[in-house]
């Protein structure tokens, strides 16, 4: 599965110094739709998605994100009927991440209400945010099409709401290139490595971050039903 807007339409120099930045986000978002949609085995140990974790978390706190819960680690969750009914095609976002997901949720979204005045409000970064991307220029809250949870006929077989969850990572970590130009930086880009990777990350739930294992490979075989957990 390609992304609707492919890479080889975006020029260099498209987005000035932030397009190099936008063609590698896309590109992992590409490897994450194909590695989610086909049920790739996962390629990761659980050492090198605690790796991208701890990365996503310290890069929002260098971003100045000030009310980021704790992390004290990962767990690996699988698909049960509890999930489905949570997160599947037709569930309601607005309560399926309860009370307990809602700290670092909130955190995020501040960092994006942040990105978008900074894209907006700078004449020079507000000239980046133009088609195909953004396809009403100067305008960072409209962008193009999903790139990763797509409608179709048949479910995928993630569930919707987590795909939604990796398209809300890849269009925080575009605006983060137009808004920053520091991809070093860009907290939502572990995210996306951790889908390339055919994960699913969820989110923090109290203080340990929950990740979907679609197929179990390389040591990811201690996944939990997401029913079972306390």
């Amino acid at each position: 599965m390609s992304s609707i807007i492919m890479n080889e339409s975006i020029t260099d120099g498209r987005y000035g110094p932030a397009t190099s930045e936008i063609q590698a986000l896309i590109a992992l978002a590409d490897r994450a739709s194909e590695a989610l949609e086909v049920r790739t085995p996962a390629t990761a140990t659980p050492v090198e998605v605690n790796a991208l974790i701890q990365s996503h978390f310290d890069r929002l706190t260098a971003a100045g994100v000030s009310n980021l819960p704790t992390v004290t680690g990962i767990t690996f969750v699988m698909a049960d009927a509890a999930l489905g009914a949570s997160f599947g095609q037709g569930a309601d976002p607005e309560t399926a991440w309860g009370l307990d997901w809602i700290p670092y949720r909130e955190a995020v979204r501040s960092l994006r209400r942040r990105l978008n005045d900074e894209a907006s409000t700078d004449p020079v970064r507000r000239g980046r945010l133009i088609p195909p991307l953004w396809p009403f220029a100067g305008k960072p809250s409209v962008h193009s099409e999903p790139r990763i949870a797509r409608f179709s006929e048949a479910p995928p077989p993630v569930p919707w709401l987590l795909l939604c969850e990796l398209e809300e990572a890849l269009t925080d970590g575009l605006l983060w290139a137009v808004a920053r130009s520091d991809p070093e930086g860009n907290p939502f880009r572990s995210l996306l490595e951790i889908g390339a990777l055919g994960l699913a990350p969820m989110g923090l739930r109290g203080e340990r971050f929950l990740i979907y294992v679609p197929v179990a490979g390389n040591g990811l075989n201690n996944a939990v039903k997401f029913g079972e957990l306390a």
